[in-house]
């Protein structure tokens, strides 16, 4: 979710249920679901474009510190 600095009204928002957990590398944002994992376990959102690039499945609820690797 993006908020207005101004009046914190909702300026857009994406929906990745159960949401927790949130990695920033330039213009992406990676997400994870962690009570759900399997199918849609790792989200990877554009934050300027304002669209889900990706979804990646994990074998059981994803852990909730994200991080990449080279």
């Amino acid at each position: 979710m993006a908020l207005n600095t101004r009046n914190l009204a909702t300026r857009y928002q994406f929906d990745v249920p159960n949401a927790h957990g949130v990695y920033a590398l330039g213009r992406r944002l990676y997400v994870s679901n962690i009570a759900d994992g399997s199918s849609n376990g790792l989200y990877t959102l554009d934050a300027q474009g304002r669209h889900i690039i990706d979804t990646d499945n994990t074998p059981y609820g994803a852990p909730h510190n994200i991080t990449t690797t080279p």
